[in-house]
């Protein structure tokens, strides 16, 4: 009996790893769309609380008496969940480098058509126009 329902518990363990990682990943990404927020605070949130409900679920899965053991799905899914985490601190330091270069780029590619055109696009050049960029 027991080696009948080693693989139903195995597959039991992968759909919670499946279920809990991917809710992970959707609550992270739903927090990081708000305009102020600290991305430690979230990933350690998030990651302790689906780390408990992995747990959680894992433990309604045993069966006393039974040497299954959900450690090894338990470690794959701390590892999948910090490459998510990773993967989210990845791209929210490109959206940051990102925003931090547009602004001056801004400013500048303003700059440059009211400074040429100043005295109006049909009077020409001006002595200072270059120095002034």
């Amino acid at each position: 009996m027991e080696s009948t329902l080693s693989p139903l518990f195995l597959g039991q363990l992968k759909n919670l790893h499946k279920l809990c990682l991917v809710s992970f990943k959707r609550e992270m990404l739903d927090a990081l769309r708000g305009e102020s927020y600290n991305f430690a605070e979230i990933v350690s949130g998030s990651r302790s609380k689906f780390e408990k409900a992995f747990l959680t679920g894992a433990k309604e899965l045993s069966i006393e008496g039974v040497d299954w053991s959900y450690d090894e799905e338990y470690s794959l899914f701390q590892e999948e969940v910090q490459l998510v985490a990773d993967q989210c601190r990845k791209d929210e330091t490109k959206k940051m480098v990102n925003s931090i270069e547009v602004g001056p780029f801004a400013l500048i590619y303003r700059a440059i058509p009211l400074t040429l055109f100043h005295r109006g696009p049909s009077s020409g050049p001006f002595p200072s126009q270059w120095s002034s960029l």
